[in-house]
This record gives C-alpha cells, structure tokens and sequence, in this order.
C-alpha cells in the first residue's frame, strides 16, 4: 500500500513538472499590442504568442526595449534570432574607434601570403570565430547578447569564406 502510494505521488509529480506553466494571468504592457506588432513589423498574433512563451518561460518579453528582445529570443526561444530583432541592436562602430594613440598606422612592412597560407589563416580565423562564439554563448554577462550577435555574424561570415574558398579550389583544380 506505502509503495503504490509512492508511485502515485511521484507520478503526479512528474506530470505537475512536465505541464506547461499557466499563461492565464494578465500582464499590462504600457502599449496596445497592435503598436507593438507595427514597431516590429509583426502581427499582433505574433505579438500575443511572444507573450504566451515569456509567461510560459516565466521570462516575459521587453516589448518596450527592443534592443534586449534579441537576448529575450535567445533565452525563450528554440530558434535563432530573426534579423528584424538583430536590427535593434545598437551598432558597434569599431571601424570609426579612433586609435587611441593618435597615431597613424603602418602597413608598408606587411607581406602577402600565397595561396596556401591564406588558406590556413582563414581555417585559423574561423577557428577563433568560432571559441569566441562558444565563450560568448556561456557567458552569464547582461550585455552579452550583442556579443553573442557579433560573434554569430562573424563566425556564419567565415564559415561562408571557407566554403567559397573550398568551392573556388575545387574549380582551379579542375581547370588546371
């Protein structure tokens, strides 16, 4: 008798854990969803299932702060971060940065690389791409979404160059 009633309560408990949290609440946003689907170019039935998944996920979505919703879908959602959310994100300008020694660069003592080292360079830099995507991935740090957005970029950009580059020396080879 002790040991079905076990059974029982751990059988209900499996089932409380494995529901889904209630959605039944009412959360009070300061704009109508139809505003908030028209900033985001999205329906208010999107809007309304973002709001179902952050009550679900007990981790409501910042309609009202655009720039952290690619945080909030990263966190809640299954999916990556569509490029309507990675719009928001504050740019990162490091190409207009001025050197903060004031100081001009020069490039007159760099040399090229042949073909072969060029190709090690870019597996080189895709690798890093990559652990640095990881890290940032890992990190627990409030600002790293944009990070996170960054790295992603550039690893999926130097992903792309290996293949291109892959797909350019399987031509040369066959033109040789």
């Amino acid at each position: 008798m002790k040991k079905e009633m076990e059974e029982g309560a751990a059988r209900q408990q499996t089932t409380a854990e494995s529901k889904p949290r209630s959605t039944r609440r009412h959360v009070k946003y300061p704009k109508k969803l139809p505003e908030y689907a028209a900033l985001f170019g999205q329906t208010v039935r999107t809007v309304a299932r973002w709001i179902r998944r952050g009550k679900e996920m007990e981790d409501l979505p910042p309609l009202d702060k655009p720039e952290q919703m690619a945080g909030w879908w990263r966190r809640c959602m299954d999916h990556q971060v569509p490029d309507y959310l990675i719009g928001f994100l504050p740019a990162v300008d490091a190409v207009a940065a001025p050197d903060p020694a004031g100081r001009s660069r020069d490039f007159s003592q760099i040399k090229a690389l042949d073909i072969e080292q060029n190709v090690e360079e870019l597996r080189r830099t895709h690798a890093i791409n990559r652990q640095l995507l990881d890290e940032a991935l890992l990190s627990a740090e409030p600002a790293a979404e944009q990070t996170v957005t960054l790295r992603q970029r550039n690893y999926e950009r130097s992903l792309s160059y290996c293949a291109r580059l892959k797909r350019a020396c399987l031509e040369s080879m066959r033109c040789a």
